[in-house]
């Protein structure tokens, strides 16, 4: 364990400031592949979302250490919020360490799977409330398989979870409302969605931006082509035109050398009848 310099909490104690990085690293588990396009969907879509607001740190799948007396004592939650804090010193910290941030996240979401489902049904849960976390949401791909239930939401009340309601918005989708993120996390076909209650849009997720873009990009090369098109059609007209004012100049050359031989002839004619 390396440490940095000494860092006195709110109740005047010191404690190390410890990168994270030193200690043992947590070992994958055995079906985070499972997991990892409902946790990269999740936390890119949030945040793009909060990525306006430069005090608000989203983060996933990083250390979150709670104990200063025994930093073994750490949690990787698939994907959480923290409201009011510094998320460049935390970065560069490698890690959330509650004492130093000073608060515990505001928001965690765990994405179920057969090997992590019991523990964060129960240790884990009763971890998040003992740290003070004051919303803690599990979502189930599955439908319900890990978790029984497909969709939870918890606020921490009396340091208990009680659960939130849930709801069907006009879509027909199942959503519960996070007060903390003011979004619905809404179901649909085994994805989480998150809609915007001011707009009732959903957020757009990374995927989904980079095929709109595609889709903009082609639509613009498409107008792009159309537009030299009709700039090809344009200039191939504009030829013709010019041929065929050019063919008129000709004609109306030959029409007068034909006059004035006309006229030359006439002339002749009137000379040879007056003598």
């Amino acid at each position: 364990m390396t440490t940095k310099s000494a860092l006195q909490n709110r109740e005047g104690r010191l404690y190390p400031v410890v990168d994270p990085a030193s200690l043992p690293s947590l070992q994958p588990l055995p079906d985070a592949m499972q997991q990892e396009n409902h946790f990269l969907d999740t936390v890119s879509t949030l945040r793009a979302h909060f990525s306006s607001d430069p005090s608000v740190l989203v983060s996933g799948n990083t250390i979150v250490c709670y104990d200063p007396d025994n930093l073994n004592r750490r949690v990787l939650p698939d994907c959480y919020i923290t409201f009011e804090v510094d998320p460049i010193a935390i970065r560069e910290q490698n890690g959330y360490l509650i004492w130093q941030v000073g608060k515990a996240p505001d928001f965690v979401l765990e994405i179920g799977s057969e090997s992590t489902a019991i523990r964060d049904l129960t240790s884990k849960r009763d971890l998040y409330a003992e740290m003070g976390v004051p919303e803690y949401w599990r979502f189930d791909p599955t439908g319900g398989e890990h978790y029984g239930q497909p969709l939870v939401g918890e606020q921490l009340i009396g340091g208990r979870y009680e659960p939130f309601g849930l709801s069907i918005n006009s879509d027909g989708l199942t959503c519960g409302y996070s007060p903390m993120l003011n979004l619905r996390l809404c179901l649909r076909e085994g994805r989480l969605l998150f809609e915007d209650v001011n707009t009732e849009r959903y957020l757009i997720n990374l995927e989904e931006a980079q095929d709109a873009l595609t889709t903009e990009q082609a639509a613009l090369a498409a107008e792009q082509a159309a537009l030299a098109a009709e700039q090809a059609a344009l200039a191939a007209e504009q030829a013709a035109l010019a041929a065929e004012q050019t063919a008129r100049q000709q004609v109306e050359r030959t029409l007068e050398r034909e006059r004035a031989r006309i006229r030359e002839l006439e002339e002749r004619l009137r000379r040879s009848d007056s003598s």
